[in-house]
């Protein structure tokens, strides 16, 4: 992973299917969300249904803040 951001242009790979439950994990992890490692094994979408209802902003303390342009 380059850490680039994924584009058509660049023929970025898409999520694969298999994994999706562990990177979405992965992903809520790094975003400071603190997922309970059981869900790890969940399908994506109880894994989105659980972000959703858990999804706490105020984690991101210390993070920088990309503001829209003026």
């Amino acid at each position: 992973m380059s850490g680039a951001k994924l584009a058509k242009s660049r023929r970025s790979v898409g999520l694969d299917p298999a994994s999706a439950g562990p990177q979405l994990h992965q992903t809520l992890a790094l975003l400071r969300q603190e997922p309970p490692a059981e869900l790890k094994l969940e399908s994506p979408g109880s894994i989105l249904d659980w972000a959703c209802r858990n999804w706490r902003p105020e984690r991101f303390g210390g993070t920088r803040e990309v503001r829209a342009p003026a």
